[in-house]
């Protein structure tokens, strides 16, 4: 069996960065070798310096998302596979990133199996913005949170420590 390819989505804010950390660290502790795929549009990418000042094995990509950027997505995977021989790749996307089933899970899935495998697509939620916002205007925002949770095959509330269990 490959590495297991874990990936982490969520709107901006959710705690994505935060949250991958979190599991990396819990998995080094119980002896799993961890590394972590950071993700923006832009060039200098905020998380990938944070996630390496923790001590952590990571490559990126940049200048896209994901899907479409997949070749660079499996060059990053690939080398880390090559560098260090995680048990575990932590992917962290674009947070306005949809469509990742179809664009990487599948074509992990199908494509690269010998060398992969991949945990169901997480998708964070920030609970807060959740209850304060909703869902029901039609500002990209709220369109792009929808189709994320709509996608997601594990939904997970992240900064549930901010709101009350009402």
């Amino acid at each position: 069996m490959g590495t297991r390819i874990v990936i982490i989505g969520g709107f901006l804010g959710a705690g994505k960065t935060t949250v991958i950390n979190r599991i990396a660290k819990a998995l080094h502790q119980e002896g799993k070798n961890v590394a972590l795929i950071t993700n923006d549009q832009g060039e200098a990418l905020v998380d990938t310096q944070y996630c390496a000042a923790q001590g952590m094995q990571v490559a990126e990509v940049q200048r896209g998302c994901f899907c479409c950027r997949f070749d660079d997505f499996m060059f990053s995977a690939r080398s880390l596979v090559g560098r260090h021989s995680p048990d575990y790749i932590l992917a962290e996307p674009v947070g306005s990133c949809t469509d990742l089933l179809a664009t990487v899970v599948a074509p992990l899935k199908v494509l690269y199996p010998r060398e992969f495998t991949v945990a169901p697509l997480i998708i964070l939620v920030d609970a807060e913005r959740a209850i304060e916002a909703g869902f029901d205007s039609d500002s990209i925002g709220d369109y792009l949170r929808r189709h994320q949770i709509q996608e997601g095959e594990l939904i997970v509330l992240s900064k549930m420590d901010k709101v009350t269990g009402e």
